[in-house]
């Protein structure tokens, strides 16, 4: 895979080999870009397809012989099917074309690599089955029967190409009972085969793509190509429209060379929008290898819808340390370097306990109790770390006194910690955090304000708030390991519950209160408050992931919005609605709708 970089355009060539002797391998996937997991951290059934157009070029009208799909472990699921059908049906059961028990003995269930997750299985049908002129939907279904490892919590495995139209549909038997475009999430490793090859030479067709952006906020697009001809695709020539301004036509050379059924990608940088609404992209591909692209789908044409808010994930790194720790100042310096990182400083936030190695003047009762997480075997240690309470990537840095498995570990080199977040902050967020706070008359106290959103697909049922106060550069002259002043960063100095409270959610919003109060030593200009959501398991220290986090700064006195004073003296009206991969529907749909209303405010409600 090469990148090709120019001032304007990224264009990305991924290359696979699935046309041999007349035999073609098809579909949103090409065998070769990076996959990934996806789940709903429960154990339910999950249903999952890809829409297969009647006039699709290499597949549509075409006698489908195997069905490819990819797996990455057996251990936590059970009646595995496949199956077609002309519409997305309730069960795998009630698919009207093909329903096919698949036997976990001819499942292949391991990793490639390691941005390749789960492995190729390649079920030959009895009877071929043929894409109607209707198009028919292709999916595979299984139920998730435990949760002991991360492929039960996320046992679906999807590829990194985002937002292409009938790319992943998705539904479960209980959170998300109803199907939706989850196209958002990735595309579905799912490809057909056909014993027929290329009916076109020179051909190249366009996916339609829908996004969503956010207000003043860069951002780029994925237009993503697909080579429906014989020919190896070397070059292309192409026109970007937006908006009905039609861009100059441009010409590149695709290193190494694209085959047939493997994919293209065009990154295209964006102006940063300044109004809410539609942005129309259209991309026209005019030429493959020099020749006229004999494709009728050549040109894609997308909508870019700009919304006031997007989710943003922001990864919570805990430090247990202490005074009596000689150990413990290197790994101090690198965390404060971390979390001053340009790079990383919007993405990171810090709290420290002072416990896993003695306690010392600023041990916090909760920090003794974090220390749960890996005292199992009687003893605990410091420098210590955890990164959102994670600990779903197996790896030799965690560990504990009885070897069990945990969320603690020991991180010794700046590029672990950072390969760690790059990881967390890669998971898409399924809650949002807004914090304001304001101090009382004589700033003996200071009220803290959380807003928080959810997207319905999160799996967590109960989720906990937990609101941390911590100070920075707090002067230590009894720090072992250092000699002179030592200074404590993002210290705890308390908690408004040490494994959280629940709120009291309106649809997917809440609002949430609490008050601090402030002891005199405390230097205001260093306060900091950290606010974190996660899951809580008394019995499974790794079963209490934090989903997402945010940070605010004490040194401004703002006002806390009141619930009724941002309450709108004249009423709004909807006047457009969208998915949530941004295409504007007419009418309500089953899952994710996106809601513009008439005062400018964008509201998201999920459907049933």
């Amino acid at each position: 895979m090469k990148k090709i970089l120019r001032s304007l355009f990224t264009i990305l060539a991924l290359a696979a080999t699935v046309s041999v002797n007349a035999q073609t391998w098809a579909g949103y996937y090409d065998g070769t870009s990076n996959r990934k997991n996806f789940g709903l951290n429960a154990t339910e059934t999950y249903d999952q397809a890809i829409f297969v157009a009647g006039d699709h070029e290499l597949l549509g009208g075409k006698q489908i012989q195997a069905i490819r799909f990819y797996m990455q472990n057996l251990l936590c699921i059970e009646d595995v099917k496949l199956w077609a059908s002309n519409k997305l049906p309730a069960s795998a059961a009630e698919a009207d074309i093909l329903t096919m028990d698949i036997k976990k003995k001819d499942i292949m269930a391991f990793d490639e690599a390691d941005n390749l997750l789960g492995f190729a299985t390649d079920i030959y049908l009895d009877t071929p089955i043929t894409i109607p002129a209707t198009g028919a939907y292709i999916g595979y279904s299984f139920k998730v029967n435990k949760l002991s490892n991360k492929q039960g919590k996320s046992p679906v495995v999807i590829g990194e190409q985002k937002n292409i139209t009938g790319s992943f549909y998705f539904k479960s038997s209980s959170s998300i009972p109803e199907w939706m475009d989850n196209s958002g999430k990735g595309n579905m490793t799912i490809q057909l085969l056909t014993n027929d090859g290329p009916a076109l030479k020179n051909a190249v067709a366009a996916y339609d793509f829908n996004m969503l952006a956010e207000l003043d906020a860069p951002y780029d697009i994925s237009a993503y190509l697909n080579n429906v001809g014989s020919a190896e695709v070397k070059s292309i020539d192409y026109i970007v429209t937006i908006d009905g301004v039609e861009g100059a036509e441009k010409h590149e050379v695709i290193s190494p060379a694209c085959k047939t059924g493997s994919n293209i990608e065009l990154l295209i940088p964006m102006e940063t929008p300044k109004k809410l609404g539609e942005i129309k992209v259209s991309v026209k591909v005019t030429k493959v290898n020099g020749q006229a692209n004999e494709s009728k789908h050549a040109t894609s044409n997308s909508t870019v819808n700009v919304v006031e808010e997007l989710f943003k994930r922001m990864v919570l790194l805990e430090e247990f340390t202490g005074e009596k720790c000689p150990n413990c100042p290197p790994v101090a310096a690198l965390v404060n370097q971390l979390l001053h990182d340009p790079e990383y400083s919007e993405k990171v936030a810090g709290i420290c306990h002072h416990d896993g190695y003695y306690t010392d003047q600023f041990t916090q009762p909760s920090d003794t109790e974090y220390t749960w997480f890996y005292n199992d075997g009687g003893g605990t240690y410091a420098p210590a770390l955890m990164f959102d309470r994670w600990s779903g990537d197996g790896s030799p840095d965690k560990s504990n006194n009885s070897g069990n498995n945990t969320p603690v570990r020991f991180v010794g080199t700046i590029e672990r910690m950072k390969q760690l977040v790059d990881t967390r902050y890669a998971e898409e967020p399924m809650v949002n955090l807004r914090m304001s706070f304001e101090y009382n008359a004589d700033s003996t106290e200071v009220a803290i304000t959380v807003r928080g959103k959810r997207s319905p697909m999160w799996s967590n049922k109960e989720p906990r708030l937990t609101l941390t106060l911590t100070e920075d550069s707090i002067a230590s002259t009894s720090q072992s390991g250092f000699s002179g002043t030592f200074w404590q960063m993002h210290v705890n100095r308390g908690v408004n519950s040490t494994w959280g409270e629940t709120v009291n959610w309106e649809n997917d919003s809440f609002i949430y209160n609490y008050t601090f109060p402030l002891k005199p030593e405390f230097n205001k200009k260093q306060l900091k408050v950290v606010a974190f959501m996660s899951k809580y398991d008394s019995s499974d220290p790794n079963n209490c992931t934090i989903d997402n986090t945010a940070v605010i700064t004490l040194q401004k006195k703002k006002a806390i919005p009141s619930a009724i004073t941002n309450v709108s003296k004249t009423f709004s009206t909807e006047v457009a609605r969208y998915t949530v991969n941004g295409q504007l529907i007419s009418a309500p749909q089953h899952g994710i709708n996106i809601i513009k209303m008439s005062d400018g405010t964008v509201r998201k409600v999920f459907v049933k």
